[in-house]
């Protein structure tokens, strides 16, 4: 199937899914580093709609080549499904409305149109450190890579870095919106400058994984820490 960018999120599949027209499908979503969104019958092949989310960022505008040309959607998106006919897909996608300006936001589609269901929600958490000194999203420098997971009411999205740039001044972040796109909680993974700060949530790639309590477990990567014995 051909769709216009890098696929790192992995794909998706809705069965028997009815859309507007009543038609019945399984439908396969795939997502692309161009910010594009297809949905695809995965019987036929057939394009059912495919949807673009803004221009992705330019990777040359970064600052970093981890992922060449462009950073769009990174990560796996999830489907909460309410019924045979409607379902939301919940995405990221970092964008570059101009030159220079970078945005992230967590948009929710409706599964039948690749429709926005709600007004996107754009992606800047900031904290306040032990210190005293905040620490803030940086929306050029950090990106959603982990895939998103959804759980009794809440989405939960995990922020990493580009590079290490910005490293004394960027933290890995999770955050809870609700299916609304509210922003409820923010968790910061550093408390304390060490002078490399990071502690990012890259999962690989993968979700959090929720167990049957609702606790959320993540693992970081890079930045300082103190070893004890």
């Amino acid at each position: 199937l051909k769709v216009d960018g890098n696929v790192l999120g992995q794909p998706l599949l809705v069965s028997g899914f009815v859309m507007p027209d009543k038609s019945t499908h399984d439908v396969l979503v795939v997502v692309t580093g161009h910010n594009s969104v297809y949905a695809f019958d995965a019987q036929t092949y057939a394009t059912l709609w495919n949807v673009n989310l803004g221009p992705a960022q330019s990777s040359a505008d970064v600052g970093c080549f981890d992922v060449q040309p462009e950073y769009g959607i990174s990560s796996t998106p999830v489907i909460v499904r309410s019924a045979a006919n409607k379902a939301t897909l919940y995405v990221v996608a970092a964008t570059e409305p101009s030159s220079g300006q970078f945005v992230s936001t967590l948009h929710a589609l409706a599964l039948g149109t690749g429709a926005d269901t709600l007004a996107p929600s754009v992606i800047a958490p900031s904290a306040t450190l032990s210190d005293g000194s905040t620490v803030a999203f940086d929306p050029r420098n950090q990106w959603n890579r982990a895939g998103l997971a959804y759980n009794n009411g809440s989405l939960y999205v995990g922020i990493g870095s580009h590079c290490d740039n910005n490293a004394g001044n960027i933290s890995g972040w999770m955050l809870r919106y609700n299916t609304r796109l509210g922003l409820k909680d923010a968790f910061h993974t550093i408390e304390t400058h060490g002078g490399y700060e990071l502690s990012s949530i890259w999962m690989t790639g993968f979700a959090p994984a929720i167990d049957a309590n609702g606790n959320v477990f993540v693992v970081t990567g890079n930045g300082d820490f103190t070893h004890h014995q």
